[in-house]
């Protein structure tokens, strides 16, 4: 595990590589299972800003490398830096039970 690894806080706004659309961040460390496939693990899940959720074909998933700029940082305290140290934690301890997310192969599948 990379120990100097950090998540950006819940409410950050970034913009991802080669992006022109701002995107909220609304989730970490989310693990997906595709049906009859191996676990997913995605650093971060977001919407598009400012529309925001406008349903579960319209949540994207990508990682700390697909982030071009951070526009805003979100609110962190002490409690969710708790938290995420422990969501790193169970990554390493964990990461022979899922594969890293590529979000090239996961894009495609968003406008379905």
């Amino acid at each position: 595990m990379q120990t100097d690894k950090k998540l950006l806080p819940l409410g950050s706004l970034v913009y991802l590589k080669e992006g022109t659309v701002k995107m909220l961040i609304i989730g970490r460390q989310n693990l997906l299972t595709p049906e009859e496939e191996q676990t997913v693990l995605f650093d971060y899940s977001a919407v598009m800003y400012p529309a925001g959720y406008v349903g579960e074909n319209r949540v994207y998933f990508f990682n700390e490398e697909d982030i071009d700029k951070v526009e805003f940082q979100g609110y962190s305290d002490s409690d969710d830096e708790q938290f995420v140290k422990t969501m790193l934690e169970y990554e390493a301890e964990n990461e022979d039970s899922f594969i890293r997310g590529n979000v090239e192969n996961f894009l495609g599948n968003s406008n379905e």
